[in-house]
């Protein structure tokens, strides 16, 4: 994407193109509209609907899943992802002694609902605060990221807020980090840290930053 075809990196929010086999395909919604994928051909490129949910980084299941619990999906774990990934932006560790249990499932309660009762606890405000508006924005899709409207039998509402930037889905959010002015600058970061393999030192500040002005 960046070294052959010299695309911006954040097109990698949004972008429609993917690659999927027939397992895959089923759990997009795409079997039978894709050549390819109702047999055994592997992976296969193919570009996601442009009026569908789906699209992006965030939009991958294994990415979706990844960030989940085994069966149910996390709010607060998607929205830390996407602080440490794509803003370089870390969240500390509850305190000690707190309670990070959610209230469990049950028919009529959202996960929305119980992240509110959760957030009622002063001392897990604040943190949630960071990450829970963010990962609401993917609760359209469940723990392994097939898209659903209904969760415990209640509408699902996607809407949340990242760095004030309002949004109504996962497409929303995805744009708003798109704009977001704190990715290039993480994506330089994550990028410098993966090829000299270490953290990036006090000393080195001058070269990151020229290199997020490049």
């Amino acid at each position: 994407h960046l070294l052959e075809h010299d695309r911006d990196f954040r097109d990698l929010f949004d972008n429609r193109e993917t690659f999927v086999d027939g397992r895959l395909a089923g759990l997009y919604g795409l079997m039978g509209s894709v050549p390819g994928t109702n047999d055994d051909r592997g992976l296969v490129r193919v570009t996601l609907p442009a009026d569908g949910p789906r699209a992006g980084l965030l939009g991958f299941a294994g990415v979706l899943a990844l960030q989940a619990t085994p069966v149910n999906t996390s709010p607060t774990l998607r929205g830390k992802f996407v602080r440490a990934a794509f803003l370089c932006q870390g969240i500390p560790p509850p305190p000690p002694g707190v309670d990070t249990t959610l209230p469990p499932p049950m028919p009529g309660l959202s996960t929305r609902a119980r992240l509110e009762q959760h957030r009622s606890e002063p001392s897990c405000a604040a943190c949630h605060a960071l990450m829970d508006p963010i990962g609401l924005g993917l609760e359209n899709f469940d723990a392994i990221g097939a898209w659903r409207a209904q969760s415990q039998g209640v509408a699902i509402d996607a809407s949340g807020a990242l760095d004030g930037v309002a949004f109504t889905d996962a497409r929303g959010l995805q744009r708003a980090l798109k704009a977001n002015p704190r990715a290039a600058g993480c994506m330089v970061r994550q990028v410098y840290r993966w090829a000299l393999g270490h953290l990036e030192a006090p000393q080195e500040a001058a070269a990151l930053f020229e290199l997020e002005q490049a």
